[in-house]
């Protein structure tokens, strides 16, 4: 298969993930459920080693903050 470009994981802890998407819960349909986090946290179970094994590269995020 060729290849065309590289793929990358940004892991972010499910506590992180939660905050920056705690006011557009209602936008995401697979989180339209009586406990968005608990959902939100089977599915990244789930999907982690797919993800994992798929990406070229894994990009750690941390407590790193973004710079203004």
């Amino acid at each position: 298969m060729l290849k065309i470009f590289d793929s990358y994981l940004v892991e972010v802890q499910l506590d992180k993930l939660l905050f920056r998407i705690r006011h557009n819960f209602n936008s995401r349909p697979l989180l339209l459920t009586t406990k968005p986090e608990l959902r939100l946290k089977q599915l990244l179970e789930q999907r982690d080693s797919l993800y994992r094994e798929r990406a070229d590269h894994i990009l750690p995020t941390g407590d790193q903050q973004i710079k203004k």
